[in-house]
This record gives structure tokens, C-alpha cells and sequence, in this order.
């Protein structure tokens, strides 16, 4: 009898304890597919963005998971990229940066929210060097993420005053990396932003990829 009571207790403490966890997770299902929309570089309609952004909260009230955290700081990027009014472009950016540093407090490998780190603090005033630990942070968590390889490469270019020698060095091997991997990307990042005199920088540590990267320009 006694066992059995004890078993029954330790029944509703395991209920008790993965409970909150449990419904933070609901309240994130919820949200999933308009994060996915986020993802996707969709714009969320006003009824969407309410729903994503309470359904994150709401798991943040029932327990302290990164993704929630995520979730809003990649909303508050996507947003930021849109936003034309610099006091405005300020606001959401540090509302970003709060979002994702909190998630990578609790998820400190993942590369996208680092990346997504870099964009918001490189809008806050005085926060350059901030901005670049987060961009190293993003390339060493993430060497073969080559779908971030562009808003790095960007982010870099802003940043580059304030690069020290190692993370411009970290910058070229993975220009090189995606010049090996993915030479399509890095083309369409040139045409489309006009960056070859940039991606020319980058790839300057061998000169005879430098000079046949070139020459696909030239031909055309």
C-alpha cells in the first residue's frame, strides 16, 4: 500500500514537472506557422503577427525555452528590414537584440540567431564591436550554414572598420567555402548587390581564384 501511494506521488510530481514545458510547447505549435512564414520572408498580416508574437509569450510564461525568444527576434529583424524611419529602425533593433540575446543565453550554438544578432546590434549606435562578436559568433557556430553566408558577407562589409584580423580572416575562408560549394549564390550576390569589388577582397588570399572569379564577369 505504501508503495503504491508513493508511486501514484511520484506519478503527479513528474506530471507536475514536465507540465509547463508541455504547454509552452502547445502555445509554440501555435506559432510555428507564421514563424515559418518569417522564415520564408513572408510579411505577416497584423492578425498573424498578434498571434505569433502572444503565442510566444505565453510559452515564455509557462517555461524559459530559446525558441520563443527566437521566434520574436527573427520577427523583429524581418520587421527591421523594412522599416525605412532610423528612430523606428533603433527601436526595433534593440527590442531584437534583447529577444536574441536572452534565446542564445539558453541555446548559445545556434548560428542563425547570431547572425540575426549582428543585423539588430549593427543598427544600434555604438554597438559596432558588439555586433561583430556576434558575427564571429555565427561564422564559428555555423562554417557550413552557406544560407547565411550572404547576410554575413553583407554584415561584414558594414561591419569592416571594426573587424580584427582574425574575423576578417574567418570571412575569407568562408567566402572560399562558398565559392568552392555554392559559386551560383555568391554570382547572384555579386550581380544583385553589386559586390564584386568586395567578394574580389574576400577571395584576394588566392590570387588565381580571385583572378578566375573575375573573369566570369569579364566573359560576360
Amino acid at each position: 500500500m505504501v508503495l503504491f501511494i508513493a508511486c501514484i506521488g511520484l506519478s503527479f510530481w513528474a506530471l507536475a514537472a514536465t507540465a509547463p514545458r508541455l504547454l509552452a510547447h502547445l502555445n509554440l505549435a501555435t506559432a510555428q506557422p507564421y514563424i515559418e512564414m518569417v522564415n520564408r520572408g513572408e510579411v505577416l498580416s497584423s492578425d498573424e503577427r498578434a498571434i505569433l508574437v502572444e503565442a510566444s509569450r505565453a510559452a515564455l510564461e509557462w517555461a524559459p525555452l530559446a525558441e520563443p525568444h527566437m521566434n520574436l527576434g527573427a520577427l523583429y529583424v524581418a520587421e527591421l528590414a523594412r522599416e525605412e524611419d532610423s528612430v523606428t529602425r533603433r527601436i526595433i533593433a534593440s527590442e531584437a537584440a534583447s529577444e536574441l540575446e536572452a534565446g542564445l543565453a539558453l541555446r548559445p550554438l545556434y548560428s542563425y540567431g547570431w547572425t540575426r544578432l549582428a543585423v539588430a546590434r549593427s543598427v544600434l549606435l555604438g554597438q559596432e564591436g558588439k555586433a561583430v562578436e556576434a558575427l564571429r559568433s555565427s561564422l564559428l557556430t555555423g562554417p557550413l550554414a552557406y544560407d547565411l553566408m550572404v547576410p554575413r558577407l553583407e554584415l561584414g562589409r558594414t561591419l569592416l572598420p571594426a573587424l580584427a584580423p582574425g574575423d576578417l580572416d574567418l570571412l575569407r575562408q568562408q567566402t572560399m567555402r562558398l565559392y568552392q560549394a555554392h559559386n551560383d549564390t555568391l554570382r547572384l550576390y555579386v550581380v544583385r548587390m553589386g559586390r564584386l569589388d568586395w567578394v574580389s577582397f574576400l577571395l584576394g588570399d588566392d590570387p588565381k581564384v580571385q583572378e578566375a572569379f573575375l573573369e566570369e564577369f569579364v566573359r560576360e
